[in-house]
């Protein structure tokens, strides 16, 4: 929408002013498919209302975000105190476990006792009938024998072991497991 000014008196011809009006009408060509001239639809009452409703319903929802900040701060204080006193009651429980232990001081264990003769002897006869096993060669007489007499020697430390074990309690009779 140009319109055809009449150019001022000291101004050049026409032809100035038209390419005035085209340069504006090109400058403003963008401006005016953006822009609502018509304003009969709109009443003032009704822009204020929305404006109103607008600006409500903002504050409300910036109301309800600030009331889940205080809740989640609430939270996690809550969690960061059940926390606490969790691992304070853990802390005690293990210092009271730790603390049976801290006066008991376990004696020291009794002196193995001295084989007996009968026991050393048993346990050579063991040894002996292993060594002719392992080197059948030890004896001046055939493999096959060696191999029975090993055997024997073996079974009888074992049989001679077993045959003279303690079956009473030891030098203090308490009544605690005997072997």
């Amino acid at each position: 929408m140009t319109a055809a000014v009449p150019p001022a008196p000291g101004e050049g011809s026409g032809d100035d002013r038209a390419d005035i009006d085209a340069m504006f009408a090109a400058i403003t060509s963008s401006f005016a498919n953006e822009m609502n001239w018509e304003s009969g639809d709109l009443n003032l009452t009704e822009a204020l209302e929305a404006e109103r409703v607008a600006n409500e319903s903002a504050r409300a929802e910036a109301e309800a975000v600030r009331k889940r900040a205080e809740q989640r701060d609430r939270r996690r204080a809550e969690r960061a105190a059940e926390l606490a006193q969790y691992t304070a009651e853990k802390a005690e429980l293990e210092a009271e476990y730790n603390s049976d232990d801290d006066h008991f001081v376990p004696p020291k264990p009794p002196p193995l006792p001295t084989l007996r003769r009968a026991t050393i002897s048993s346990l050579l006869l063991i040894v002996a009938g292993i060594a002719l096993l392992a080197f059948p060669t030890l004896l001046v007489i055939a493999q096959d024998l060696t191999m029975v007499v090993g055997l024997l020697m073996i079974m009888g430390g074992l049989g001679w072991l077993v045959a003279n074990m303690r079956t009473g309690p030891p030098d203090d009779s308490d009544n605690g497991a005997v072997l």
